[in-house]
């Protein structure tokens, strides 16, 4: 059987999202969503997240009054997404299933936002220039495109890494109590392409310490190394505005986070 795609085929990368990735201190994402806010009343609206998933970043952006339009591309993330507005009165988003490289919107926007490490996702150099080309198409003159990359560590970024990486638990499901076990294992890096490949083994056990269940799925990622963004930015048409390594304004450092703040030349 094939094994699943993290994030595009379902399961606990999808059903354990929010929990898993709740931010706060510690975390890539510490502040990420503030910031966002506060670049949205600089620019206004309307506001485009790629890679949306379940609405971590889009609905406090629509909370807040501003017209916003969420796209991604597994229909999993977007069934959340989705499940959340049910339970919401007021504005709501605009939830677009989508290839954050190949879409077409018919509209333009002050503010586009790729978070939380998702440009990682686009595996080759000709994907990436496509994804920030379809932005320039969807950015109007005065807009921003903000975009978070991790920067690469190279020690993590050897040719054939091969063990384990961590493990770490879950918070407990609220709907269920069951509780999650998380390891992150076999890793496989390719320098040439600069990608890698990850196995992720999930295992729920219930109250009683039963194993309910047990899932792998592999996640894909190409790393970007700073400087080779800022080319790619000044390739498809933009113009640095601002680079921080974490969402207080930090400057730029090795390791640490990549948040870019351009605009179209």
């Amino acid at each position: 059987m094939k094994t699943r795609e993290h994030y595009q085929n379902g399961g606990p990368s999808v059903d354990l999202y929010d929990i898993r990735e709740a931010g706060g201190p510690g975390t890539p994402c510490d502040g990420d969503v503030e910031f966002y806010l506060r670049q949205a009343e600089v620019t206004g609206g309307p506001v485009l997240e790629l890679a949306c998933g379940t609405g971590r970043v889009t609905l406090p952006l629509c909370d807040a009054g501003f017209d916003v339009t969420g796209l991604d591309r597994s229909e999993h993330m977007l069934r959340v997404a989705r499940s959340k507005l049910r339970e919401r009165s007021g504005r709501t988003p605009k939830l677009v299933r989508g290839d954050m490289a190949r879409f077409h919107l018919h509209r333009t926007f002050r503010l586009i936002l790729i978070p939380y490490r998702a440009f990682h996702h686009l595996l080759t150099p000709a994907e990436q220039r496509r994804c920030l080309l379809k932005v320039r198409r969807h950015l109007r003159r005065d807009g921003r495109l903000i975009v978070h990359l991790f920067d690469p560590r190279l020690d993590l970024c050897l040719p054939a890494r091969n063990r384990a990486l961590n493990e770490r638990a879950c918070a407990p499901d609220p709907r269920t109590g069951h509780r999650t076990e998380l390891v992150v294992g076999e890793r496989l890096n390719d320098p040439l392409t600069q990608t890698f490949v990850e196995t992720w083994t999930w295992t729920e056990r219930d109250r009683d310490d039963t194993v309910m269940r047990r899932t792998t799925d592999i996640l894909r990622l190409r790393w970007t190394y700073r400087f080779e963004m800022e080319h790619l930015f000044e390739l498809t048409g933009f113009t640095v505005i601002a680079r921080y390594s974490d969402f207080f304004g930090g400057a730029p450092r090795y390791g640490a986070e990549q948040i870019w703040v351009v605009s179209r030349e």
